[in-house]
């Protein structure tokens, strides 16, 4: 199997539905999956992109192309929502040799930066009534098509978890060689999508951890020892740096339980935790957060160990 770097270098030129730092991780993933879903015959990932954004079904889409091809209209009647951003990464100079230092970073950081300009919209300014001319600047995660994504999936989430399939088929590809080999090219290729879906775990936890934090600090009692000197909870976080985007904190919940059993003797905080953790997941915006996280989970376990 010939794997074509001109493909793997397009990459590093560059609802639940994701936006911002996650949606520029699970597009990353997305493509990635893409790129070993063609270079194998495939047709499970984005089927109908080269016809539909080229004209020629036999040809493999571009990033740019994959990008816009993957970018939904959205519900509102706006610019950002309706119309189509014009994706032009692949001017970036980058080093896009084999050995070359590219990682997902590149991908990662390019897709999350990048703004369409070249549309405007008009407005009535409200300071002088006068009709005016703004650019609007529009963005390529503001919506995704899961069907055009992976046309079998039965919904965003079984999409997610599925993508990962033709990484999964190069991997046992490999494994099934005499000497198990990879070659270089299959083994950044896989490398990097493995990063990119340690990212994408990171980066949904990250976001669903912001409201569970801010529950639980606005739940937690604050134990008779406390209520004299009006400390706040006790509850302990810990930084988590992920390998691309900002870092975020997450719950400690072994800290937690330390402190309390320490300075707050009379709060039962086991069950305190408990109680609150399923409150928290049993509202609707939660539990669309952690079956998004299960799918990105499970799209990486798909992925198999890293070579």
């Amino acid at each position: 199997m010939r794997f074509s770097w001109a493909a793997l270098a397009t990459v590093l030129v560059t609802g639940v539905v994701a936006t911002g730092e996650r949606g520029a991780a699970e597009r990353a993933l997305f493509w990635y999956a893409y790129v070993a879903d063609k270079e194998q015959g495939g047709n499970k990932v984005a089927p109908d992109c080269g016809l539909k954004m080229t004209g020629d079904a036999s040809k493999k889409c571009n990033l740019d192309q994959f990008l816009e091809f993957l970018w939904k209209k959205g519900p509102k009647n706006n610019k950002k929502d309706s119309e189509r951003p014009k994706v032009n990464l692949q001017g970036i100079d980058k080093d896009f040799s084999p050995d070359g230092k590219v990682d997902i970073k590149d991908l990662y950081n390019s897709i999350f930066s990048f703004r369409d300009e070249s549309h405007t919209e008009t407005y009535v300014d409200k300071k002088d009534g006068l009709t005016k001319t703004r650019t609007v600047s529009l963005d390529i995660m503001t919506h995704l098509d899961a069907k055009n994504l992976y046309p079998s999936a039965s919904d965003w989430y079984d999409a997610v978890a599925k993508v990962t399939t033709p990484l999964r088929e190069l991997r046992e590809k490999i494994d099934a060689r005499p000497d198990k080999k990879p070659t270089d090219a299959e083994k950044k290729l896989l490398e990097r999508a493995d990063k990119a879906a340690e990212l994408t775990v990171q980066l949904r936890w990250k976001d669903a951890e912001n409201y569970r934090i801010k529950f639980f600090r606005e739940s937690l009692p604050f134990g008779d020892a406390s209520k004299a000197d009006k400390r706040p909870p006790g509850l302990k976080t810990y930084n988590v740096k992920p390998i691309a985007g900002s870092n975020y904190q997450r719950i400690d919940i072994k800290a937690t339980k330390i402190y309390y059993m320490t300075n707050h003797k009379d709060v039962d905080i086991k069950k305190e935790l408990k109680d609150l953790n399923r409150q928290h997941w049993k509202k609707d915006i939660n539990k669309d957060h952690l079956r998004a996280i299960k799918s990105v989970e499970k799209a990486r376990t798909a992925m198999l160990c890293p070579i």
